[in-house]
Formats: C-alpha cells, sequence, structure tokens
C-alpha cells in the first residue's frame, strides 16, 4: 500500500530522528516540564482528579506536546 504508513514506520521515524540529533531530545534534557504541568491545569480548566492518572487524557503536558 503505496502512501499508508505501515506498522513500523513511527518507530523507524523516531529512531531516524534521534540519529540525526532530535531538537527535542536535547530540549527535554536540558528543560523540566513538570515546571508547567501546574500553570498548565489552571489553564485548561481541568480539574485534579482528571490529572492524576498520567495516562490519562488530561494530562496537561501531553495536551500540549511537552511530553
Amino acid at each position: 500500500m503505496v502512501g499508508q504508513p505501515g506498522f513500523f514506520d513511527l518507530s523507524d521515524r523516531y529512531a531516524a530522528l534521534s540519529a540525526a540529533g532530535d531538537p527535542l531530545e536535547r530540549l527535554a534534557a536540558v528543560v523540566d516540564f513538570e515546571v508547567f504541568r501546574g500553570p498548565l491545569i489552571v489553564a485548561l480548566g481541568r480539574s485534579e482528579s482528571s490529572v492524576k492518572n498520567a495516562e490519562s487524557v488530561g494530562n496537561a503536558l501531553f495536551l500540549v506536546g511537552l511530553k
């Protein structure tokens, strides 16, 4: 199927980005994104119960692409 991503394409893409020196990986090594969790929870209007589960969709850092 031409044009449709395969099962391993995403992991291959991440590996290629890492090998090329992914700037987000370098940034994550320097910046503690957890500092932003509290203000993001307030700004997004999330309740504490929806944020307690790190795997939930309510994870504020995940929603804004910081994690």
